[in-house]
């Protein structure tokens, strides 16, 4: 196992921050939140085993990178049920706000702790740069940056819904009525210009608000005072720490995992697939990432599941242009590819590219039989010594139904392409992929919820 030294990693925070400094429009974000709260969780590694205020932060960061991650599905499904109804449309404002209210519930805490953490080693522990503020930060202090920071992100918040509130409006734009004398204002028209106006002011105090924040963190940074007494607290528990940090990322790379499972899940609308694998695919090599110092096949795992994650990407791609070019996530037919010459070439793009994402995904579900297998070897599961060999075989059974599950996906696509050869056949073939699959979840869940309880045995020891 190898383990890094211990610091508060304060580039990972700023590097976090310059994600989190840019406007969002309704759940799309210019550069991912998502990436920029996994960064900041990441580099509270460390101070998290050390001091309670960090594993609060680090816990509420973690939380906030779930859900602005569950963003990405849940914008393709709003992008899936818009339509030419535009009563459909008012749909969006609800989802817009219930994940602001959600990242409000959640962000104030973990800055909160963020905050209060540095604070402590300032107020208990003599940190003097915590205590003071670097040189050009003028009238600013810390405290001061505290509050800039959640004025800051309840504004970015507020910005990225209000104009969704613009989508309410369902009624059909008719220039012959008038109200109150003047004509009927169409607030959906005005969409693009009143997302423009709220970005603008976003953008730039983001830019203020991480300039203060940059120049902090980076002044922390450089005095060192921080990072020595995190190394003054190993030192009296190294031991115990690293073998609890171990735990740590092995349950945090489980947690991904299980999320890996549930996107793989292919949720199909009028043949369209409306949650596209790669997002499976990014969750099963974040998870074998996090494990690559902790296992023996992490090398070739982390090669497979990569593979499987550019691949998936490419295919998502090659996928929504066919679609977006022929306007078929309203008409959601794909009979057009027998009579449009171009359609059938976009679509024989899209074909190949899922042929070598299966065999990438064949690949990458081989290896996380062995590194599942690895990891219950590190921590032993208590129903090995009841039944011998069950664990074996129910990773044997997440290994295959996922193989089966994915080649039987492609076989999918291919006779959803040739319906008018296989339609009476292969009309309920959808089916098998999603029963393998439900398979490989059952199965795959099984096991990762009893290592997760054994970590948690383990930790609490």
């Amino acid at each position: 196992m190898k383990n890094s030294k211990p610091s508060f990693r304060f580039a990972y925070m700023i590097v976090g921050a310059l994600f989190l400094a840019t406007p969002n429009i309704n759940l799309f974000d210019l550069l991912p939140d998502f990436i920029g709260y996994f960064l900041i969780a990441h580099a509270l590694t460390y101070p998290a085993d050390a001091f309670s205020y960090f594993k609060e932060a680090k816990e509420g960061f973690l939380k906030l990178m779930w859900i602005s991650l569950s963003k990405v599905p849940a914008a393709i499904v709003m992008m899936s049920i818009q339509s030419q109804d535009n009563s459909q449309r008012a749909i969006v404002p609800v989802f817009s706000l219930c994940y602001a209210v959600l990242e409000l519930i959640f962000l104030y805490p973990a800055f909160s702790a963020l905050f209060s953490g540095i604070f402590y080693l300032g107020d208990r522990h003599s940190c003097e740069a915590a205590m003071g503020v670097p040189h050009g930060f003028g009238k600013w202090t810390r405290e001061s940056l505290k509050k800039m920071t959640l004025a800051f992100f309840t504004l970015k918040i507020a910005m990225s819904t209000l104009p969704e509130l613009s989508l309410i409006s369902v009624a059909a734009y008719d220039p012959n009525t008038a109200i109150n004398g003047g004509p009927t204002i169409m607030w959906t028209n005005l969409y693009p210009i009143l997302a423009f106006a709220c970005a603008v002011p976003v953008l730039v105090f983001g830019v203020l608000w991480y300039h203060y924040f940059r120049l902090y963190y980076r002044y922390l940074r450089h005095a060192k005072e921080a990072d020595d007494l995190l190394l003054s607290h190993y030192a009296e528990k190294a031991d115990h720490l690293a073998t609890f940090q171990t735990y740590q990322r092995i349950s945090l790379a489980l947690s991904c995992l299980v999320a890996g499972l549930i996107l793989g899940i292919d949720v199909t609308l009028d043949e369209v697939n409306i949650i596209p694998d790669f997002f499976s695919a990014i969750f099963l090599f974040l998870a074998v990432w996090l494990l690559k110092d902790n296992i023996r096949h992490s090398r070739p795992a982390l090669f497979w599941c990569g593979a499987y994650t550019l691949t998936g990407l490419a295919s998502m791609v090659a996928y929504y242009v066919f679609l977006s070019k022929f306007d078929l996530l309203s008409k959601y037919s794909l009979d057009v590819i027998r009579f449009v010459s171009q359609a059938g070439k976009l679509y024989g793009r899209y074909a190949w590219l899922s042929g070598v994402e299966t065999l990438f995904a064949i690949s990458a579900f081989i290896s996380l039989y062995f590194v599942l297998r690895d990891v219950t070897e590190q921590i032993p599961l208590r129903q090995e010594i009841e039944k011998p060999g069950s664990t074996k075989r129910t990773l044997l059974l997440f290994c295959a139904s996922g193989i089966l599950s994915s080649i039987a996906t492609f076989l999918h696509m291919l006779f959803t392409s040739y319906e008018h050869i296989f339609r009476s056949t292969w009309v309920f073939f959808w089916m098998i992929p999603l029963f393998l699959f439900v398979c490989c979840l059952i199965s795959g869940l099984g096991i990762i919820f009893r290592l997760k309880g054994q970590i948690k045995d383990k930790m609490d020891q």
